[in-house]
């Protein structure tokens, strides 16, 4: 049957796609006509977007991107949600792989949602790495781990070793550009032996590059040689150009450091050919013109099925002569590079003085960001309560309080309604850094609104007040396109010290409470504050009568988050309540101690991924 011969074709593509690029290319251009025999709308579609793949992995990207249009445009008209993903995805590295970055994020996520909606999770899990990878080329490090990390959880889960091969070999490549060798030689060494697990070829020349990189900023020349050789001899096999380029780079400095200048301006070289006959800025253009032509085509559709013949023919020719015109125009702008290689050559020392000169710019532009981010903690510590102050009103009690950055996204909030009676919050705002710290002073002086102006002391109350306040001085509404749709989720505690009670209402933030040995959960609101409205948000209530020696916590997800530990993982809910369980009949003092140093154990090498408020209360 015409219909499985295509099947079995498409899985030996997949195959061959890892490491034979030629057969891969063969079997592709088989499946145009099998699916022309087949009829269907559906494998002609599928028979594209193969095709497509296979040109834009060999570095043709403009007949790529045009098929890519073609598949899309049949998906589309057939409503299949799942290919127009896959589509989508893939249309994502074409422009990953032009460095036009905005669109290709704008497909990446689209092909995101897609696979989430219906739940194929290898393909979530390459949408996040590729995510990655973008913010990555942006030098947007924070966003990049944090979206492999995600990748990396999924593959952990599904035991997948090509995709544990990828999150490893990219988070490699983050973390060199971060300076952080120690880590970059680990998740990259964890990136080749999973690609050699899987058969990952193009991770695998990737991850032999990120070792390379490392050993060569260690200066072990020797042993740098050989990873770049490997990488190199792997990128030729698979005819990855952009991979073939990073490696004669690599070379040429690594050769101008051992001393060895012939090979250093043979490999030169070789980069600036590579170079020149990789996608020049024309091309890049032209690129963005054929998704705004495919936008147009689609809209005009119906008028477009209504020409002739002939009309069809003439556009045709139309568009050869135009290929024929660019063709002459890319030869020349090729001609021209050749002319000014020696040229460039030339001009290389004067650049290195250049970025000498841009580098102690931008080490003193850096200096001055970070005085006034140094200046913005203490303003963010000011707006904070005073840790005396909340000690004198609940002696026995701990603040765990560990920003990512030197400004943090979390805050906490105190206030003493009168002699019996006061309020808690712990608060994680959207976003670290400098965005969340906006946060937490609107956050922080809207709780002084609610509470303190207007004597708001209701728990469910206040947090149905704040969601108002938040939505008016955000300026959001489901409506509008201005507004900044970012949030909160806290925990608040109203304790009754007379009564021995404890009112507790949450956005999206648990407590726990462990009495005679035995921890109990309260999950509380499944609503943020802020953010889209979802019609009527509702924040329950629930009064418990505390005893003694009840102890609470209520925290952030930053401590959840983590990631540590041997192979990487998060540190959990589960693992949190365990150690809660561990350590709670310590003293409060002794509690955030052990609190501190587990999770710098588990953290390791590894960075902070968000900020940490852990609050704990014994009554």
């Amino acid at each position: 049957v015409d219909s499985d011969k295509f099947d079995n074709l498409i899985q030996q593509v997949k195959i061959y796609r890892l490491g034979e690029p030629d057969k891969a290319m063969a079997l592709s251009r088989e499946l145009i006509p099998l699916s022309k025999k087949i009829g269907t709308q559906s494998y002609q579609a599928k028979a594209i977007l193969n095709l497509a793949i296979q040109y834009r992995k060999q570095g043709n990207y403009d007949s790529s991107i045009t098929l890519y249009m073609q598949a899309l445009n049949i998906f589309e008209q057939i409503k299949d949600d799942v290919q127009i993903g896959a589509c989508c995805g893939s249309m994502g590295i074409g422009y990953w792989q032009q460095k036009n970055y905005e669109p290709a994020i704008r497909y990446f996520r689209k092909s995101l949602e897609i696979t989430r909606r219906f739940g194929k999770r290898a393909n979530e899990c390459s949408n996040l790495n590729n995510i990655g990878g973008v913010f990555f080329d942006m030098q947007q490090y924070d966003s990049s781990l944090t979206y492999l990390h995600q990748s990396l959880a999924i593959s952990e889960d599904m035991k997948d070793t090509a995709g544990l091969a990828d999150a490893y070999g990219n988070m490699g490549s983050v973390y060199i550009l971060m300076g952080d060798t120690t880590n970059a030689m680990k998740y990259s060494m964890l990136g080749i032996n999973y690609s050699k697990l899987s058969g990952n070829t193009y991770q695998l020349f990737t991850s032999y590059s990120n070792v390379a990189n490392v050993l060569f900023i260690e200066k072990r020349y020797k042993e740098s040689e050989t990873y770049s050789l490997m990488s190199l001899q792997l990128a030729s096999e698979l005819g990855a150009m952009e991979g073939r380029k990073g490696n004669y780079k690599s070379l040429a400095d690594l050769y101008k450091a051992m001393g060895e200048p012939e090979k250093a301006n043979k490999y030169l070289e070789m980069y600036i050919a590579v170079n020149d006959s990789l996608i020049s800025e024309a091309r890049m253009k032209q690129m963005t013109g054929l998704e705004a032509k495919y936008q147009s085509v689609k809209k005009d559709k119906e008028l477009l099925e209504e020409k002739s013949a002939s009309e069809r023919k003439t556009s045709v020719l139309y568009m050869l002569i135009i290929g024929l015109t660019l063709m002459v125009a890319l030869a020349v702008f090729a001609y021209r590079g050749y002319r000014n290689k020696k040229k460039f050559l030339v001009q290389m020392t004067d650049a290195k003085q250049e970025i000498e000169i841009k580098s102690l710019e931008l080490e003193s532009r850096n200096k001055d960001i970070t005085d006034s981010i140094n200046y913005a903690s203490k303003i963010q510590s000011a707006v904070l309560p005073n840790e005396e102050t909340i000690y004198k009103s609940i002696p026995s009690l701990f603040i765990l309080y560990k920003p990512k950055d030197i400004v943090s996204g979390d805050f906490f909030w105190f206030n003493e309604i009168d002699a019996d009676n006061y309020l808690f919050v712990c608060a994680d705002c959207t976003g670290h850094g400098i965005p969340g710290a906006f946060m937490t002073v609107i956050g922080s002086n809207l709780l002084n609104q609610t509470i303190i102006d207007n004597k708001i002391h209701q728990p469910s109350e206040i947090l149905r007040k704040m969601d108002e306040l938040l939505n008016v001085t955000l300026k959001q509404d489901i409506n509008s396109k201005t507004g900044v749709q970012d949030g909160m989720d806290l925990a608040l505690l109203k304790v009754n010290k007379v009564a021995r009670q404890i009112t507790i209402t949450t956005a999206k933030r648990p407590v726990v409470f462990i009495r005679n040995k035995e921890l109990q959960e309260i999950k509380g609101s499944k609503f943020s504050l802020g953010g889209m409205r979802s019609g009527d948000k509702v924040f329950e209530e629930i009064t418990i009568q505390y005893k003694e020696n009840d102890m609470f916590y209520f925290f952030t997800d930053g401590i959840t988050d983590q990631f540590g530990g041997e192979k990487g993982k998060k540190f959990s809910s589960k693992r949190l309540k365990e150690l809660f369980l561990d350590i709670h009949e310590n003293t409060p003092e002794t509690q955030k101690k052990l609190l501190n140093t587990e999770i710098e154990k588990w953290k390791g090498s590894l960075e902070q991924v968000d900020d940490i408020c852990v609050i704990g209360i014994r009554f």
